[in-house]
């Protein structure tokens, strides 16, 4: 009896020593009328994901608005069982329009007192990814809609450190960008079962990217190597 009670209480501490495996997540958000035209194509898309490994949590913006959709991705980053570790913005997700901040770009540099807001204002997803970074909300665009305003403050991390990485598929504005849209995400699932490799890149970077930029060179090839490792070789 009293071996058997030592078996119980041993495997009891084994199952309570055990480590949580914790499996992170990818963030699909996708405005309602492109996941309405394209359900299907965006199902596919997070099953190609989740065989890489990761699991796929899918955000639909009924809210419209950048603070809103941000709100949600810091939520998911601190979920404890699975937080993501990326997030794609599919469609016509809000692009956040940043003023006074300038100092962070590689080469844009416009004077926000001479050109309109919608030149002289940075349009970047750092706005999502990078949750150290605070803003005061100005304006939303009166002509492009999916344009939103916003400040950088002062008192605001002054360096770009993203907690999460980000990108876009954005169809052109036609009249066959939803069709447009499903062919983009079938031809990523097909390149997904693909096997096939690259064995040769060619990396060009044009004058006013970061072509003033040694350090932004060195981790653009370094991005780059991270990715495709085999291209270390000569």
């Amino acid at each position: 009896m009293k071996n058997l009670l030592y078996f119980i209480i041993l495997f009891i501490c084994v199952l309570a020593c055990t480590p949580h495996k914790t499996v992170n997540s990818f963030a699909i958000v996708i405005d309602e009328q492109s996941y309405l035209n394209a359900r299907q194509e965006v199902d596919n898309y997070a099953t190609a994901i989740q065989k890489d490994g990761l699991n796929t949590v899918l955000v639909i913006d009924r809210w419209h608005h950048p603070d809103s959709i941000k709100e949600q991705l810091v939520r998911l980053y601190h979920n404890q069982d699975s937080p993501i570790e990326g997030a794609v913005f599919i469609g016509d997700i809000p692009v956040p329009m940043v003023r006074d901040a300038q100092h962070l770009t590689t080469a844009f540099k416009m004077d926000q007192d001479r050109y309109d807001w919608s030149r002289s204002s940075v349009p970047t997803d750092r706005f999502y990814d990078d949750f150290d970074l605070e803003f005061d909300f100005l304006r939303r665009d009166s002509i492009n809609n999916g344009f939103y305003y916003y400040s950088l403050k002062n008192t605001s991390k002054q360096s770009l450190r993203p907690e999460i990485y980000s990108g876009r598929i954005k169809p052109f504005e036609t009249k066959h960008k939803y069709e447009d849209l499903r062919k983009y995400l079938s031809k990523v699932v097909r390149s997904k079962d693909s096997l096939q490799q690259a064995n040769q890149i060619m990396y060009f970077g044009g004058h006013g990217y970061i072509s003033e930029s040694i350090l932004a060179r060195m981790d653009e090839k370094i991005s780059l190597l991270d990715q495709f490792p085999w291209l270390k070789r000569q």
